[in-house]
């Protein structure tokens, strides 16, 4: 049984759909994920430089002691003391 010709080209243009379908969709994530990545935040320690190289790692927050918030560690809180 050999497919006909219109059904050949039918089923590129499903093929061809589809596959334009899954570009846009990865295309979409794409400008997202650089979105959120250049964030244009203030200076917190959410922020920082040492945040950036470690951004596709996990990360350790601590606890500050004076502001009670979740940081990566130094806290760049007001409250923040030198002695601990």
């Amino acid at each position: 049984m050999m497919p006909s010709l219109p059904k050949l080209i039918a089923l590129a243009l499903v093929l061809w759909t589809v596959w334009k379908v899954f570009r846009i969709i990865e295309h979409r994530r794409k400008v997202a994920r650089n979105e959120t990545d250049d964030f244009p935040g203030d200076k917190s320690s959410e922020h920082t430089s040492a945040s950036a190289k470690k951004k596709n790692q996990s990360l350790d927050l601590e606890e500050c002691p004076d502001c009670g918030s979740w940081v990566i560690p130094p806290c760049d809180c007001k409250n923040f003391s030198e002695g601990g």
